[in-house]
């Protein structure tokens, strides 16, 4: 699996990092990276507590679920 992971960053290119994002806002951000061709993202962990790791697994999951591997996502 990390071999697979690091070809397909290799030949993107391109990870958009994903930080404070409301929940109502991740899945449409998601669809419109996709769309714009971008298909690796991290969405980051926040030490401050707004947005803690319940919240940002959470939004991971949704991620998930809504691009069902066409989509590379992963945490930070």
């Amino acid at each position: 699996m990390k071999n697979k992971i690091l070809k397909i960053i290799s030949e993107e290119k391109i990870i958009v990092i994903a930080r404070k994002i409301p929940k109502e806002w991740i899945i449409p951000l998601g669809q419109a990276l996709y769309q714009g061709g971008v298909h690796l993202l991290e969405v980051t962990f926040d030490q401050s507590g707004e947005y803690g790791d319940t919240y940002i697994a959470d939004e991971i999951r949704s991620l998930n679920s809504v691009f069902d591997g066409r989509m590379l996502i992963g945490a930070g």
